[in-house]
Formats: structure tokens, sequence, C-alpha cells
């Protein structure tokens, strides 16, 4: 791996702190349209289950990256809010599986559009298909190396 020099580091530096400050007030912006006590791991969670219906408790634990007892709490916070149900699992009777209730799926669109129009101002910033495709190998380039 090679060593950024410090006026990369110093640029690179500025230039993430901006974008920390932008997307943290889109946040603020956009937080406000959920219930106010909802987290992001309640979110990820109503979103994973929406688009990936049926999926295991420890389906989801391993793709959201949540240790199951966090999961487990998530879930109990998700049904007493009535968003979602737990329900024995149809492909395994030993597991359990989520389904959204009607709060839960409206909750869970909702999320997917301001998510969306959060990402649609970030890409828009770019002039060309091509600076974004750049961007997005970029990034994925650094996640795998994180």
């Amino acid at each position: 791996m090679k060593v950024a020099s410090m006026e990369q580091y110093q640029k690179f530096s500025a230039a993430m702190h901006m974008i920390y400050k932008r997307l943290y007030s889109l946040h603020q912006d956009l937080d406000s349209v959920f219930p106010e006590d909802i987290t992001n791991s309640e979110l990820n969670v109503l979103s994973f289950v929406r688009t990936h219906p049926g999926a295991f408790l420890k389906e989801i634990s391993q793709s959201l990256n949540l240790p199951g007892s966090t999961l487990t709490s998530v879930v109990d916070r998700l049904e007493c809010r009535r968003l979602v149900h737990r329900m024995v699992s149809e492909r395994n009777r030993r597991s359990y599986s989520l389904e959204l209730t009607e709060d839960g799926m409206r909750i869970s669109a909702l999320h997917e559009d301001v998510e969306k129009k959060m990402w649609e101002s970030m890409l828009g910033a770019l002039d060309s298909d091509t600076d974004r495709e750049k961007l997005i190998n970029l990034l994925e380039t650094i996640s795998h190396g994180l």
C-alpha cells in the first residue's frame, strides 16, 4: 500500500470534513420525517426485511453486521412499535423471520426515498456518469480496503 503525501492527506482531510458536515446537515433535515426515537439500526432492519422477505434473523444479523444480541433488542423495539412481526420461518421451523406491518412498510419506503434523495444530491454534484462511476468505484475500493 502506497502512503499519501502530506499535501494529499491535508486535501483529503479537508474534503472529508466538508462532506461529513454536509451529510450531517442533510441527515438532520431528513431525520425529521421519521419517528423521533427510531435508530439507524432499526431503519436498516426494516429496509433489509422489506427487500429480503422471509430472511432468517441470522441472515439479517450477518448481512447488517449486527451481533445477535443487538438484533434481538432492535427487533424487540420494532415489535413494540408494531413495525414488524416475528414469525416462525416457513423454510425452517426452528428459525424466525420478520414480516413488516403496514406501518413498517410505510417507514421503510420513506427511508428508501429519503436515502435516495440524499445520494442523488451527492451524485448530482458530479457532472457526468463517468465521474459518478469513478466515485463509486473508488468508494468501493476504499470500503474493501478498510
